[in-house]
């Protein structure tokens, strides 16, 4: 069995399919590493933005981010899979699939009050 290392993750390119897949080993990942260490915090998450694809980084500007659960958070936000799904299992009904877009391509749901 291959030893749970941050290298050993598949790098993110930017595929939907795939972003499950890629967030949940890093998740497990780095719960078996868990350091109070600030300076082993920064090497650990250097490892982590060396397994995403340097076009992904860009795209959700991650100059800022500085710890896997802002990079995660971006990740999901920009290439969470787009399926009804995804917006709360709302039907393929247009009517009742209405919402708002909010960044990150996410809707918010608009409750139907006339039913």
């Amino acid at each position: 069995m291959t030893e749970p290392r941050i290298g050993n993750v598949k790098k993110f390119n930017g595929d939907p399919g795939t972003l499950y897949t890629n967030t949940s080993r890093i998740d497990y990942i780095l719960a078996l590493y868990i350091t109070g260490d600030v300076r082993q915090q920064q090497i650990i998450f250097g490892h982590v933005e060396r397994s995403v694809n340097g076009d992904v980084m860009r795209l959700i500007e991650a100059n800022d981010i500085n710890a896997w659960p802002q990079l995660r958070i971006q990740l999901v936000l920009n290439y969470e899979p787009q399926t009804p799904h995804s917006f709360g299992g709302f039907s393929e009904d247009p009517i009742q699939r209405q919402g708002t877009i909010i960044p990150g391509g996410s809707r918010k749901p608009h409750i139907n009050t006339y039913q």
